[in-house]
């Protein structure tokens, strides 16, 4: 029989990771009710993995957005950088390193709305 279909990946939704839980049985219950429900079956040397995220955070082993935001804030001694006079609108693109330092409230940002 020709072989007419390569990799499948599929991203299997499952809850939210906390320290301690045990992935055996999360995966093994995500993927066999994702398989069920959207009518796929496994078969020998199928492949699951799972992301280092998901594994970090079952072994309690991340960083926080208060550890990080400190980080940020000893790093940058506690001044601030930023325009206390953005208008809203005038950020075109934000990214974690923004967001991280307005967290850190290193960011000042005073939002004006008007005419």
């Amino acid at each position: 029989m020709e072989r007419r279909v390569g990799t499948i990946s599929r991203g299997i939704r499952g809850p939210i990771i906390r320290q301690g839980d045990n992935l055996v049985d999360i995966t093994v219950d995500s993927v066999l009710g994702a398989a069920e429900s959207e009518g796929f079956e496994l078969r020998d040397r199928d492949v699951i993995a799972l992301t280092e995220s998901i594994v970090a955070r079952a072994q309690g082993n991340y960083a926080s957005v208060e550890d990080i935001a400190a980080d940020v804030k000893a790093k940058l001694g506690g001044e601030t950088v930023g325009d206390q006079n953005q208008a809203v609108g005038d950020v075109v693109e934000v990214d974690l390193a923004f967001i991280l330092l307005v967290f850190a409230g290193l960011l000042q940002i005073g939002v004006h709305r008007g005419n």
